[in-house]
């Protein structure tokens, strides 16, 4: 089986007592209990229709997409090996 695209979105909740309900829109990756938000991951095809729902519910207080496939994880060597040569002195 060949898995899809995944991305994360980022849930803002009023009470943590509906978590279980978000099992139904995905993965759910983490819950933090202080600050009352919950990290899930779902398919790329059906982001936008999830992202609808999400925002329809009256327990969501926000919902936001997570950046981190966005962020670039190669970095060039030449750029930041002159920065870190400098910074051992």
């Amino acid at each position: 089986m060949i898995l899809g695209r995944r991305r994360g979105i980022i849930i803002w909740l009023h009470h943590l007592k509906h978590v279980k309900t978000l099992r139904r829109f995905g993965h759910i990756h983490y819950v933090s209990k202080n600050m009352k938000y919950v990290v899930i991951y779902c398919d790329c095809e059906k982001i936008e229709n999830i992202l609808c729902e999400l925002e329809s519910l009256k327990y969501i207080k926000d919902v936001s997409m997570s950046y981190l496939q966005d962020i670039k994880t190669e970095y060039d060597k030449k750029k930041f090996g002159k920065e870190l040569e400098e910074m051992a002195y």
